[in-house]
């Protein structure tokens, strides 16, 4: 749970940023497959926002869990298949490759939401453990702490993983959108959009490891 106010606003602006824009692009006339895509991001974004508020904690992770393995699985689907491509896309590889950042994200998501669940899990366990401290043995209290210590090492990998994906993506976006700017003199709203989402991510994962 993120213990900082100022975090948990910058958390919340990002992903409200987010949101609108996906919202934005899922009405306004574009392809059927890129509105699910815009969907998937906008049920992402409203995720990330319940998640950073204490309340959020609250919701049931399993069926989010589920939600966003199937995300996953659809960008990965659509990264395999060239369905996110349009017949005239003259960059048609890097778009398909662009769906293989968009399942890391999913995924990530989906890891997210197991890993709160079960360090929550672990807190009460802890408790439980505390209470019944003198009930157990030494020698059971040390073969419990090896398998603790083994779980702590690879979610710490996982999560350092996840923070140098969403540092470079955060940086690739941020860095496109400078070059727009300076190109053709416009800011291109949706790589905003992308920038504070993988921004948003980095944060998060980064206070709760």
């Amino acid at each position: 749970m993120i213990e900082s106010d100022w975090l948990r606003w910058l958390i919340t602006a990002l992903f409200a940023f987010a949101a609108i824009d996906s919202a934005y692009r899922i009405i306004r006339p574009e392809r059927s497959i890129l509105r699910y895509c815009h969907l998937w991001h906008l049920l992402m974004s409203l995720a990330m926002l319940a998640m950073s508020w204490p309340w959020g904690h609250q919701l049931p992770a399993l069926p989010q869990v589920v939600l966003f393995s199937v995300a996953t699985l659809w960008f990965v689907w659509l990264g395999i298949s060239g369905g996110c491509c349009a017949t005239d896309d003259p960059h048609r590889n890097l778009t398909r490759l662009s769906m293989g950042y968009h399942a890391l994200m999913m995924a990530a998501m989906a890891w997210m939401l197991l890993d709160m669940a079960s360090m929550a899990g672990m807190s009460d366990m802890s408790g439980m453990a505390h209470h019944a401290h003198h009930a157990m043995s030494h020698d059971a209290h040390h073969m419990a702490q090896p398998s603790s210590s083994l779980l702590s090492r690879y979610r710490e990998v996982i999560g350092q993983a996840w923070i140098f994906v969403f540092t470079l993506s955060t940086l690739y976006y941020l860095l496109k959108s400078c070059v727009r700017v300076i190109n053709r003199h416009r800011v291109v709203v949706e790589e905003l959009s992308q920038a504070a989402m993988a921004l948003g991510m980095l944060t998060m994962i980064g206070v709760t490891l």
